[in-house]
């Protein structure tokens, strides 16, 4: 049974890895049972987007290691699935192993888009944006400003999650379709932000 089987650890957590990366996690199996010749033959081919390779032999004081790893070409978006390895130990044929992570794109941005809505000639509007990545980033500047729009960031230092505070103030009625686009730290990506908003006469 499970009791006689120990895991080290538990489940396979990745956290938070970027989209295209292909993290490992080994996981120690110990079996404390009186079946002489038990062993892992194998693993029921995954239905997540893991690869399972079982190898025999010590290892932090274990009899068996899985070694889990995520395929590189899955979706972005939250991940779980279980993982099972077979045994040769008819009452308990199966071990299942909880495996999950969350696959970020490499810039995401919160809300997708800035919308202003209605706003009066020489007022001026804020909005925040929230830009996020797997790892840490700075924003190096503004590639193209739109009239009237602005935008600033909250921190200079590098960071996994970046604010931008966008402002409006337009100087002319009329419907604003555009894009800011920010440049990044992040191997040189752009971001582009659509804008929304109707400028009205005060």
């Amino acid at each position: 049974s499970r009791g006689y089987v120990q895991l080290n650890p538990g489940t396979v957590n990745f956290g938070t890895v970027a989209q295209g990366s292909s993290p490992a996690q080994t996981i120690a199996v110990k079996y404390t049972g009186r079946q002489r010749d038990w062993k892992i033959i194998g693993a029921v081919e995954p239905t997540g987007p893991f690869d399972v390779l079982v190898e025999e032999g010590r290892w932090f004081n274990s009899d068996f290691k899985a070694t889990v790893r995520l395929t590189p070409d899955v979706a972005p978006g939250q991940i779980q699935s279980v993982l099972q390895l077979k045994t040769n130990d008819s009452a308990s044929p199966i071990i299942a192993i909880p495996a999950m992570a969350l696959v970020q794109a490499p810039l995401t941005i919160s809300p997708s888009k800035a919308v202003f809505g209605r706003v009066p000639v020489g007022q001026t509007v804020t909005q925040r944006i929230m830009v996020r990545a797997a790892k840490p980033f700075t924003i190096e500047g503004f590639v193209d400003e739109a009239t009237g729009l602005t935008a600033e960031v909250a921190l200079v230092a590098a960071s996994p999650v970046q604010v931008l505070t966008m402002k409006f103030k337009p100087t002319a009625p009329g419907i604003i379709r555009a894009e800011m686009k920010l440049k990044t730290a992040l191997d040189g990506s752009i971001i582009n932000i659509p804008i929304e908003a109707e400028a009205i006469k005060p």
